[in-house]
């Protein structure tokens, strides 16, 4: 009978440790995933978005002495939306690290709870 217990404490001792690996794996796999796509954003912006923003300021420069407002509707509207493609990818690079900080802390609290000590950097 005790050894019936024993096996059944440490087959769910081993479904515990699995599931909670599993879960730590998903978590460390979703934000290297969000990290790598902010990184790709940033690029994209970078290298599609910011070179409008240059081309847009400068003829803004252009257009105020023609005073012409269509032109300069447009050129503001251009610069809006490069002015929110550069917030949202701010953003995501905020979330990334707010991940990040948010899974040490529960890493390491789990750490304080089983009296573990952190492991060497």
């Amino acid at each position: 009978m005790f050894r019936d217990f024993a096996k059944r404490i440490a087959t769910g001792a081993t479904i515990l440790t699995v599931s909670v690996g599993g879960t730590a794996a998903t978590i460390e796999l979703c934000i290297y995933h969000t990290d790598a796509t902010a990184k790709e954003e940033r690029l994209d912006w970078e290298t599609n978005l910011l070179p409008l923003r240059a081309i847009a300021q400068a003829k803004l420069i252009e257009v105020d002495d023609s005073s012409n407002t269509a032109d300069k509707e447009t050129l503001q509207h251009v610069l809006d939306r490069v002015a929110s493609g550069e917030a949202a990818v701010q953003g995501r690079e905020a979330d990334v690290i707010e991940m990040k900080q948010s899974w040490t802390e529960a890493k390491d609290a789990v750490r304080r709870f089983l009296h573990v000590s952190p492991p060497p950097p």
